[in-house]
């Protein structure tokens, strides 16, 4: 196995008891004013979606919450510039859950700048899916491919992708 990378210079790492590798939590700076603005525009595009409103509030959660989640984001989400599964060193968009001392979802913020607006709003939804237990861990059973297909399914016009 090759060892974890290196965070740049006066930037911490954090390795989870799950063996997935962060660097550089945050939740300031122009990668966070961009996810901000990313959440608002999710969050008006889910209130037009009911299937996906369904699906999100299907074990409970109420849409007051995950709307909340989505307009007042530092509650809910943490950007980290690096993470990194370690057993098969694979960049993960993001994770919910992982890291004690952090807010519930921890978003990948290198993956999220690469990558387009649908993409990005399939990683948010795809974690807050975790997050009120919509979707099952990913694990022997359920891969993330697995996880994403579910949540296109039930949310494409909120991605705006057919699924």
């Amino acid at each position: 196995m090759e060892p974890a990378p290196t965070p740049p210079a006066g930037c911490p790492s954090y390795t989870s008891p799950a063996g997935v590798f962060y660097t550089c939590f945050h939740q300031d700076g122009s990668d966070w004013t961009k996810f901000v603005g990313t959440l608002k525009r999710l969050e008006k595009r889910l209130v037009r979606d009911t299937t996906c409103d369904d699906f999100l509030t299907s074990a409970g959660t109420s849409m007051g919450t995950i709307i909340n989640d989505l307009l007042h984001p530092a509650s809910t989400f943490t950007l980290a510039g690096t993470i990194i599964k370690l057993s098969s060193l694979t960049q993960l968009a993001g994770t919910e859950g992982d890291v004690t001392g952090q807010t519930a979802i921890i978003i990948n913020s290198t993956a999220f700048l690469q990558q387009n607006q649908s993409t990005n709003y399939l990683t948010i939804l795809h974690e807050l899916a975790h997050l009120f237990n919509v979707i099952p861990t990913e694990g022997p059973s359920t891969s993330s491919t697995d996880n994403d297909n579910t949540v296109l399914t039930n949310c494409s016009k909120t991605i705006g992708v057919n699924p």
